[in-house]
């Protein structure tokens, strides 16, 4: 069992890992549509193929429960 220091600290860091993580995504998103902007429409047929090829992919996440408990009070 973790000590109640080490609970403290555990959520600290869930919250900056989700945070983080939530901010590489927003990044990756920008960087992705600049580009789409800047070289205009002439990759739209590749970018619907990428997309249309992700809707096959099935990603699963086996969170543990603490980490799902730790990463609720984050998400409020």
């Amino acid at each position: 069992m973790l000590s109640l220091e080490d609970q403290v600290y555990m959520k600290e860091f869930v919250c900056k890992f989700y945070s983080l993580s939530l901010m590489n995504f927003c990044l990756q998103w920008k960087g992705t549509r600049a580009l789409w902007l800047e070289e205009g429409d002439a990759n739209t047929k590749f970018f619907h193929g990428l997309v249309d090829n992700h809707k096959n992919v099935v990603i699963t996440f086996d969170f543990s429960p603490l980490f799902m408990y730790l990463l609720s009070d984050c998400m409020s």
